[in-house]
């Protein structure tokens, strides 16, 4: 018996030590939401001045910000990856984990871009769920419109059951991609 009280302690301090650790580094890459908006304000002349206003805007400038910005993180993805990929099994870990790190702040990015701030922790973890279910053979763009309109839809409509939910898209531009609400 005492063994085990002595291994869930353990246990319990090291997944502690973990959390604490991502949290951390979570902290430490995120994308701040203001200066995000400052920089498309400025880069790209986005006349939103909240993310709220980002749904009156023209969704092709939004397209063309999107697709700009997947490919910069394409390009940083595939250097750290040509970097860090020689050194083989010796650097495999600091390589996933730089790798996360670039496609967390580009999901944050895209997310920002089309108006989905991320406010609470429920809305940040439906972002994670959003990047675990990505379709291999769908292409980014596409794919994170459909997951953001349904994120979107999901945590309005649990938030308020009377408030509808917020459109993203313009007719004929709605994705179909639904999640089932379990």
């Amino acid at each position: 018996m005492a063994g085990n009280n002595s291994k869930s302690w353990v246990r319990r301090g090291v997944e502690l030590a973990v959390r604490n650790a991502f949290l951390k580094a979570y902290d430490t890459i995120k994308v701040d939401p203001e200066n995000y908006l400052q920089h498309l304000r400025m880069a790209y002349d986005l006349p939103a001045l909240t993310y709220d206003g980002v749904y009156s805007v023209d969704p092709d400038l939004l397209d063309h910000i999107a697709e700009q910005t997947i490919r910069a993180h394409m390009r940083m993805a595939a250097a750290e990856g040509a970097g860090l990929g020689m050194g083989g099994l010796f650097t495999m870990l600091p390589d996933l984990g730089i790798l996360a790190a670039i496609t967390l702040r580009m999901i944050q990015k895209l997310s920002l871009l089309y108006g989905f701030a991320y406010d609470t922790e429920q809305e940040e973890a439906e972002l994670w769920i959003a990047a675990a279910m990505r379709p291999a053979w769908t292409s980014a763009a596409s794919w994170w419109r459909s997951s953001l309109s349904a994120v979107s839809c999901r945590a309005s409509s649990s938030a308020s059951q009377s408030a509808p939910a917020p459109r993203l898209w313009r007719s004929g531009r709605r994705a179909s991609f639904r999640w089932s609400a379990a």
